[in-house]
């Protein structure tokens, strides 16, 4: 990558022979809470459909507005005037364009003009007769208008992982960028673990074994940088997983026996989109009963938070893993995927299972809009089309709303889902 981003490419095993096609080239754009950032990505693309390779050229941030960013918060919503609503979907994209314009530049100047600019992030959860929906909070035509580019955006209308229910498509993106591809025999499926404000993962097969993927396994395992920043606000708890400890100190098993337990009876039963809440509540107040000062060390402190994190990974990937589908690699992205501490503690937990980094940047904001450019070039191949069990609709339905822009760039690419129709799907349905 530019900008001084470390250049990423996710190819396994070499290029395989389909796809070698001539290049495409999309941007993605995603929101990232934990940091406000709105990110983007300039993504290459070979090959089509779910069988592309991708490889990350360039990619810029901005900082989001304060009145944008409770707008993002989800639970702000519900009472937002709508005349708010309409004025802040504006500024959204107009910041979008100004974030991504040196982008669309580089690529004319270097490449081809991207096809399309993919949002995916910005939005808000809305409740609607008992049934939950995604509203984009970013005016996607505006965002056209500005910049001239093709824009995809709401894909959080349906979902390959999540059964239809309105989550966004991580697995997907993971399977594409991360899937082995190296046709080595044996175990190649990955689990590959995301840390931000929530610590997820998903369960990755082996591209080499499978043209298309078969059901893809995204879940949620323990609150992550989120619930660090509450105690750290609360109590003034630093967390740095950076920190440097002379003697490896113990962590206090008691709470982590606790915390864990907490998790796992959550778990149990059906949660909702903060299913984490009532375990961070009840951190919280061990953490008050125990009494924070009382911590022999800051390493100790460190070293709890750390065994909570392994230990409900190693759980929750032992409860979500398909047992047709065992795993034989963990590849760590986003937050401290590069920290030895972090990895040792994951093999205590996981052992015969080899952890390494998945050679991200340190932040995770580059994964995120290279995910929702990948999600572009999807829908674009119309690889998004889902079965009706997958969506919970009474037919196979494509993934995403496509907003025109100007007329040589929406000709390009219509010629590209042209490319990809099948003779039961017309273009005008796909659109």
């Amino acid at each position: 990558m530019r900008d001084g981003t470390p250049h990423v490419r996710w190819d396994f095993g070499g290029m395989p022979k389909f796809a070698q096609s001539s290049a495409r080239y999309a941007i993605g754009v995603s929101y990232v809470q934990r940091d406000n950032l709105i990110c983007s990505s300039l993504v290459r693309s070979l090959g089509r459909g779910k069988q592309i390779v991708c490889d990350p050229i360039m990619g810029r941030t901005v900082q989001v507005p304060p009145e944008v960013t409770r707008l993002l918060d989800r639970s702000d919503l519900q009472d937002a005037k709508v005349s708010d609503i309409a004025f802040w979907r504006t500024e959204l994209a107009d910041q979008c364009a100004e974030l991504v314009k040196p982008l669309i530049a580089s690529a004319k100047n270097d490449f081809n003009e991207p096809l399309v600019i993919s949002v995916t992030g910005l939005d808000s959860r809305c409740d609607d007769a008992g049934q939950t929906r995604y509203v984009s909070l970013c005016d996607a035509t505006w965002l056209a208008e500005r910049t001239g580019i093709t824009v995809v955006d709401e894909f959080a209308s349906g979902d390959l992982a999540h059964g239809g229910n309105g989550q966004h498509i991580t697995a997907m993106s993971d399977w594409i960028m991360y899937g082995d591809r190296s046709g080595i025999p044996g175990c190649r499926n990955r689990a590959v673990l995301r840390f931000g404000p929530v610590v997820s993962a998903s369960i990755v097969p082996s591209r080499a074994t499978h043209a298309s993927p078969p059901e893809l396994v995204s879940f949620d395992c323990c609150p992550g940088s989120e619930l660090s920043g509450i105690l750290r606000e609360r109590f003034g708890l630093g967390f740095d997983f950076e920190t440097k400890f002379a003697v490896e100190a113990k962590s206090n098993r008691p709470l982590v026996d606790r915390w864990t337990d907490c998790l796992s009876r959550l778990a149990s039963r059906a949660c909702s989109n903060d299913q984490f809440g009532e375990c961070v509540t009840s951190i919280v107040t061990d953490i008050e009963l125990y009494n924070h000062e009382h911590f022999a060390s800051q390493a100790e402190w460190v070293m709890t938070l750390i065994e909570f994190f392994a230990r409900s990974v190693a759980s929750s990937l032992a409860a979500h893993t398909p047992k047709s589908m065992p795993i034989c690699e963990l590849v760590l992205t986003g937050h401290y995927h590069q920290n030895a501490l972090w990895q040792n503690r994951l093999r205590h937990y996981l052992p015969g299972i080899n952890i390494r980094s998945g050679e991200m940047p340190e932040s995770t904001s580059p994964t995120d809009a290279t995910a929702a450019a990948v999600m572009g070039f999807l829908r674009i191949d119309n690889a998004l089309g889902n079965s009706s069990r997958q969506t919970g609709t009474r037919k196979p339905r494509s993934l995403g709303r496509i907003a025109p822009g100007r007329p040589a760039n929406w000709n390009s690419v219509l010629t590209e889902m042209s490319a990809a129709m099948n003779e039961s799907m017309t273009l005008k349905s796909a659109v």
